[in-house]
């Protein structure tokens, strides 16, 4: 075990070295999440910097608009394929009642505009836009479980407490001991481990 240690805190020690250098040389890419009061300027200071910066304001923007924009290329190819589409669709399908007016409205009223354009400048953006979006359902889904099992650890605790509220000395310790690990991997900080360690 004590090696598993020293190796795992070697690895840790060599990706933070691995990061210093990267900071350093200005290899770095950052991003700030939010563009209020304190990320534009921070955006705007790495950005100063040299840094490759991005800055993604998500304010007033729901999880659909975002998977919106990682399906389609700019917001006038999503106009095209989806809005006009759907207008046809309900006021253009019926060949003996079309109804040219309400089908210009519903384009007008629903086609993305203004504030809510876009348009990916490469096809790279738009693959580093979908694994940013799959990193971040997957650290979602890896939050809840890793609160899940905090909650159990401490249920098991409880019982555990309870059980030996009323001795008056602790519990001998037994030959074996068990625990459970729970932590990010070394090779990937998104993935998890789980293991669960014996000791006789």
């Amino acid at each position: 075990m004590s090696e598993l240690r020293a190796s795992s805190v070697g690895a840790q020690a060599s990706s933070a070295r691995h990061l210093i250098e990267r900071i350093t040389s200005k290899q770095a890419r950052v991003g700030v999440i939010g563009l209020g009061y304190v990320g534009l300027p921070l955006a705007v200071e790495f950005a100063r910097a040299g840094f490759v910066t991005t800055g993604i304001d998500l304010d007033g923007r729901n999880e659909e608009f975002r998977r919106v924009v990682g399906i389609y290329a700019s917001s006038e190819e999503y106009n095209r394929l989806v809005v006009y589409r759907d207008a046809a669709n309900l006021y253009l399908s019926d060949p003996n009642n079309y109804d040219v007016a309400k089908y210009r409205e519903y384009i007008d009223k629903h086609s993305l505009k203004g504030d809510d354009t876009w348009a990916w400048d490469s096809y790279q953006s738009y693959l580093r836009y979908s694994e940013e979006r799959k990193q971040t359902r997957r650290a979602a889904l890896r939050a809840n479980a890793m609160l899940g099992l905090a909650i159990a650890n401490r249920l098991v605790s409880a019982v555990h407490a309870a059980r030996y509220a009323g001795h008056t000395a602790p519990p001998k310790p037994k030959k074996q001991t068990w625990r459970i690990e729970f932590g990010p991997t070394l090779e990937d900080p998104l993935a998890m481990r789980l293991g669960v360690n014996l000791k006789y």
